[in-house]
């Protein structure tokens, strides 16, 4: 790498090999840079067939902070405290 300038770098898909890639190539960890694959979220958790279609109506639920999916049928939302956690959500709102 080093031969070839100063400010050249080495584009890597993950951080785990880094150090390995710097000495195959003769440079630094420094001389790697990490650009992850682009992942579609969808495939990494085992959802549900509704969910996943929940997620392509509504995709913008992928880009929050915090997203809630909370079981529970109406005639027992007392004895799954639905009131606390819609009190935390709410203060987590509150943080902006």
């Amino acid at each position: 790498v080093k031969r070839y300038g100063p400010n050249h770098k080495i584009v890597f898909p993950n951080n785990t090999e880094r150090l390995r890639v710097a000495e195959q190539f003769q440079g630094t960890i420094d001389d790697i840079r990490v650009v992850p694959h682009i992942k579609d979220l969808r495939t990494w958790y085992d959802f549900d067939k509704e969910t996943l279609r929940f997620i392509d109506d509504f995709p913008g639920v992928m880009n929050a902070d915090y997203v809630q999916v909370y079981p529970a049928s109406t005639d027992r939302l007392g004895a799954k405290r639905v009131d606390a956690v819609a009190g935390i959500f709410g203060q987590l709102k509150s943080r902006g």
